[in-house]
């Protein structure tokens, strides 16, 4: 924030500010879209708005553009801060949870102390650093798809569990499509029931 234009105690204040909306977009979207699409598009959209402060970083006629896509940005994020936390917790097994949130907790914090320092890289181009955290959140948002969304689901006991975590699901809504394309057809579902119940549970 010391990086933009205009004001510099404006700017902080405007960003703590940015906690509140960011907070509210948590309370409003897990429990309606689930976790992973909610975190996907707010990285993204974070991702976009710092992309899109490079092109008037030289630029003193659109200050105020690039101070609104920065905050935009810092809200975005917040959301995501306080989606990732719970969602990364959903996704652990009861047995390792705890230790695996201790340790993504301490990689975020060495983040946190490394992050500062590519502002060093700004004097060879004001715009090292905004490209670099543009491009992480893209890729975040893109490999935050790759996972399973925990709404409404059990939540893992073991690591064994685990492995098989959201591909049961997956198996349960395409034997259910299965069953509703047959209903038409001459086949007797309730003959193969027990065997379709047997793939589901080594799913």
């Amino acid at each position: 924030m010391g990086s933009l234009p205009g004001d510099v105690y404006l700017n902080f204040f405007l960003s703590g500010l940015g906690e509140i909306p960011g907070t509210f977009l948590v309370l409003l979207t897990l429990d309606r879209f689930g976790r992973k699409r909610p975190l996907a598009v707010v990285e993204l959209l974070a991702g976009l708005c710092l992309l899109g402060c490079l092109p008037v970083i030289y630029r003193s006629d659109l200050r105020a553009v690039r101070t609104a896509l920065a905050l935009i940005g810092r809200v975005l994020i917040s959301a995501s801060f306080g989606m990732v936390y719970m969602f990364t917790a959903e996704l652990y097994p009861t047995v390792c949870r705890n230790v695996a949130i201790g340790s993504a907790s301490t990689l975020g914090r060495i983040g946190a102390v490394l992050a500062p320092q590519l502002s060093l890289l700004d004097k060879y181009w004001a715009g090292v650093s905004t490209l670099v955290f543009g491009v992480m959140a893209i890729l975040a948002a893109l490999l935050v798809l790759l996972l399973p969304d925990t709404l409404d689901t059990a939540l893992p006991e073991s690591i064994k569990e685990s492995e098989h975590f959201g591909k049961k699901k997956q198996v349960e809504h395409e034997l259910q499509d299965f069953k509703s394309n047959t209903d038409s057809c001459d086949y007797d579902t309730d003959k193969d029931k027990p065997e379709m119940e047997k793939f589901i549970s080594t799913a």
